[in-house]
């Protein structure tokens, strides 16, 4: 059915080239055109020592704190619950880490309840959603960027974090 709609555009875009491949395998008995447009992202303003410092002064995070952040929408699918027992295996040799989630949405207070559940929350700092032009300051304040999601299909916010400079 989607090679039927499909076949009546002009152009289908595509924001990489595997949903490229995806969407050129579903032409069966229809043809059409499928064009590669990856989404960009504007870099975020970069933040001064000072600003990084109160970012970490203000969520209770210690300047010797390795600081594992996921910074974007807090949803289901985005597979973020395992980093919650990734944190405790990591705990066990590296006492300073600390797991850092920046967002919100709908599955915010699942996450914080897994939290409170885990042993652990005492090193799970929780933000909520930051106006993006203070981003900057969270990625700043972190250590490595974690991405457990298996189901984006732009993952904009791994754009960000390499920008920022972040081992992902």
């Amino acid at each position: 059915l989607m090679s039927l709609v499909y076949s009546r555009c002009n152009v289908v875009i595509s924001v990489s080239r595997k949903s490229q491949r995806q969407l050129e395998s579903w032409r069966k008995k229809y043809d059409y055109d499928v064009m590669v447009l990856p989404t960009g992202v504007d870099p975020l303003p970069r933040p001064s020592k000072a600003q990084t410092k109160q970012f970490r002064e203000d969520w209770g995070i210690a300047l010797d704190d390795q600081v594992f952040s996921n910074i974007g929408r807090i949803g289901a699918e985005k597979n973020l619950a395992i980093l919650i027992p990734a944190l405790k295996k990591i705990l066990k040799t590296n006492p300073k880490a600390r797991l850092l989630y920046v967002g919100d949405f709908d599955y915010l207070e699942t996450l914080k309840q897994l939290a409170a559940e885990s042993g652990v929350n005492d090193r799970i700092t929780f933000t909520g959603r930051i106006p993006r032009q203070e981003l900057g300051a969270a990625y700043a304040a972190s250590d490595v960027f974690v991405f457990p999601s298996v189901m984006d299909t732009q993952g904009l916010v791994v754009h960000e974090a390499a920008n920022a400079g972040l081992p992902i």
